[in-house]
């Protein structure tokens, strides 16, 4: 029989679980993101729309959207 969080969850034993998408492209940085509305914005928003605790924007070979993804993500830090 698998073992599920819920059943982990039953036991106070200090461990904490969060929901992630650590591989995330985003538009204007990565050259195989053709979709406009895929700005960081838009990603941070349907992270929290969505209950996703943590996401990493992964566009390769291009900083272009680091600075705004970490202003914007500000917001909801803390």
């Amino acid at each position: 029989m698998p073992v599920t969080f819920d059943d982990i969850r039953k036991f106070d034993n200090g461990a904490s679980f969060y929901t992630g998408d650590i591989h995330i492209h985003s538009f204007g940085a990565s050259a195989d993101v053709s979709d406009p509305q895929m700005t960081v914005e838009a990603i941070i928003e349907s992270g929290r729309r969505l209950k996703i605790s943590i996401i990493s924007i992964t566009d390769h070979n291009n900083d272009q959207n680091v600075i705004p993804s970490m202003d914007y993500g500000a917001r909801y830090a803390g």
